[in-house]
């Protein structure tokens, strides 16, 4: 792993209780198809995690280029 990101309502601050965690891993072992991630990874993020989480893995070139893109459409 590489990078987590919290965001949603848990990374904005605007939670509710009961609100789910939204939790991004980036990191350059993670395959570019999501489908391929190894259930491993998963229980490894799930056991350090506080509550119920969403996740979302992505290749470093993957995320890389997804924020290229976003940042071209806010300039």
């Amino acid at each position: 792993m590489e990078l987590v990101l919290l965001f949603g309502s848990r990374g904005r601050g605007d939670f509710k209780e009961n609100s789910y965690y939204d939790v991004s891993v980036v990191g350059d072992e993670v395959p570019r198809g999501p489908r391929k991630v190894p259930d491993e990874s998963y229980l490894m993020v799930l056991e350090i995690s506080p509550g119920e989480v969403d996740l979302v893995f992505m290749n470093t070139e993957a995320f890389l280029g997804k924020l290229r893109e976003s940042r071209s459409r806010f300039r």
